[in-house]
């Protein structure tokens, strides 16, 4: 019985370390399966991540690039309208010159006929006095009559200026 009982104690003893050698073992796999599962959770994990910031690069890009187009749309318009403006200003303008340039030719015209009449006349008075007066000779006459224009033009002249 001893013998049985101490047989039976070793074997149990011997079952108790293979038991503990099995469950050490156990357990180490374990400890190793639970790496590797946080491992590919961990990657997985990093992985999603930079999806996610590839996603948001290439939103913020699209975002950017449809910014920049929406600028340059708008600095297009505002040119075009500075440009029109511009263009209807400038066209105003000459309107603007072109009737001022009409009105000083018209008063130019109009002077210089008045300068060309009084001019006429006072030739004729001239030709009635020298015709009048005796002894004038035609050198007096035409002297009188020179004088007369130049005077004339003189006048023509100041009144333009």
């Amino acid at each position: 019985v001893a013998r049985l009982h101490a047989e039976g104690k070793a074997e149990r003893e011997a079952a108790a370390q293979l038991l503990a050698k099995e469950l050490s073992r156990v357990r180490q796999e374990g400890q190793e399966i639970l790496a590797l599962k946080v491992r590919e959770a961990e990657d997985a994990k990093d992985v999603a991540h930079h999806a996610a910031l590839t996603a948001l690069r290439q939103k913020m890009s699209s975002d950017a690039a449809t910014a920049a187009a929406a600028a340059a749309r708008t600095a297009a318009e505002e040119l075009a309208v500075a440009k029109r403006r511009w263009e209807e200003d400038l066209t105003q303008l000459q309107r603007s010159h072109d009737q001022a340039l009409s009105d000083a030719r018209a008063a130019a015209e109009a002077a210089l006929a008045e300068a060309k009449q009084r001019a006429q006349a006072e030739m004729a008075a001239a030709a009635q006095l020298a015709a009048s007066t005796q002894g004038a000779t035609e050198q007096t006459l035409r002297a009188a009559m020179d004088a007369a224009l130049q005077a004339a033009r003189d006048k023509h002249a100041k009144e333009l200026q």
